[in-house]
C-alpha cells in the first residue's frame, strides 16, 4: 500500500500533472524591466509556484485503501463511485480531520486540490487544533454553506472553483480568503456575519445575479480590489434599493478596499469603480 495520497505531486512518470499545471499558471517572475520570463519549465514554474504560496509537497492524508493512492478527498468521482465513498462519508471526515490533533509537520487542515459536492458546516462550532488555517485551496466546490457556523481559524479558498456558496449568521473570527476564486451561482448571500479577521476576495472573478452582503460586521479589513463582477440580470448598482451588490446595513471597523472593481452587465458595457 502507498503510504502518502499522491494528490498535491506535480509530477508522475516524468510528466506534469493537472495541479502542477494549475501551479504553473501561476507562476510569476518578472525581470527588472517588468517583462515576464519565460525561460523556466513548466515543471520548474509549478515548483516556484508552489514554494511562493507555502504548498507542501505532500499531502497529510493517508490513502483510502490499497486500491488507490489517493485519500478520500483526492479521490475523483469516478473513484469515489467505484468505492461506494458518499458525500456524507467525504463531510464527516472533512469535519473529523480540521479537529484532529497534528502531530510533528503534518497540517491535518491540508484539503488542497480537492473536491467537495456540497461541504456543509450549517449549525457547526468548528475550534480546530493550533492555529493553521482550514485550507481548501485550488479546489472545486459545488456549494458551500455556513449558517449560525464558528469558525475559530481563516478559511482559504483562493483559487478555488465554487458553484454555490452562502454564509449566514455566523462568525469567522480568522476571516476568509477566496482571492483569485472563481465564484458563480444565481445569488451569492454572505449577510448578517461578523468577521474579526479580513475577508478578501482580491482578484476574484463573480458571477451571479445578485451579491448580497448585507448586515455583516467587518472586524478587520474587506478587500474587493481587482475583482470581477458579471452580473447576469439588468437591475441597477450599488446604491439602490433593488442593486445587484449590496453592503446595506454592513459596518466596516477596518479598511474597505474596493479599488479596481470591474462591474460588467449582461447586455450592458463595464463599469470601473475606484480606478
Amino acid at each position: 500500500m502507498c503510504q502518502t495520497c499522491s494528490g498535491l505531486a506535480i509530477e508522475k512518470s516524468g510528466s506534469i500533472t493537472e495541479f502542477g499545471a494549475q501551479l504553473a499558471k501561476q507562476y510569476s517572475d518578472r525581470g527588472s524591466n517588468g517583462f515576464q520570463l519565460n525561460n523556466r519549465s513548466w515543471l520548474e514554474k509549478a515548483e516556484e509556484t508552489r514554494n511562493r504560496l507555502d504548498i507542501p509537497e505532500k499531502c497529510p492524508h493517508e490513502p483510502y485503501n490499497n486500491e488507490t493512492d489517493r485519500c478520500i478527498f483526492h479521490l475523483t468521482e469516478e473513484e469515489r463511485n467505484e468505492l461506494g465513498v458518499s458525500q456524507s462519508d467525504v463531510e464527516t471526515a472533512f469535519i473529523e480531520r480540521i479537529k484532529a490533533s497534528s502531530s510533528g509537520n503534518t497540517r491535518e487542515k491540508n484539503f488542497i486540490n480537492t473536491s467537495f459536492t456540497h461541504l456543509d458546516l450549517r449549525y457547526l462550532d468548528i475550534d480546530t487544533s493550533g492555529n493553521r488555517p482550514i485550507d481548501i485551496r485550488f479546489s472545486d466546490i459545488d456549494g458551500l454553506y455556513l449558517d449560525h457556523t464558528v469558525l475559530y481559524e481563516q478559511l482559504r479558498l483562493d483559487y478555488s472553483t465554487i458553484n454555490d456558496i452562502k454564509i449566514d449568521s455566523s462568525e469567522l473570527l480568522g476571516g476568509l480568503s477566496a482571492q483569485e476564486a472563481k465564484i458563480g451561482t444565481n445569488e451569492i448571500k454572505i449577510k448578517n456575519n461578523t468577521f474579526n479577521n479580513d475577508l478578501n476576495l482580491q482578484g476574484s472573478s463573480v458571477s451571479s445575479a445578485k451579491i448580497n452582503l448585507k448586515n455583516n460586521i467587518f472586524e478587520e479589513n474587506c478587500i474587493l480590489t481587482n475583482c470581477y463582477f458579471s452580473i447576469q440580470s439588468n437591475k441597477s448598482i450599488v446604491g439602490d434599493k433593488e442593486s445587484n451588490i449590496t453592503f446595506k446595513g454592513s459596518t466596516f471597523r477596518g479598511n474597505a478596499r474596493f479599488r479596481n472593481i470591474n462591474i460588467e452587465f449582461s447586455s450592458e458595457t463595464t463599469s470601473n469603480i475606484g480606478k
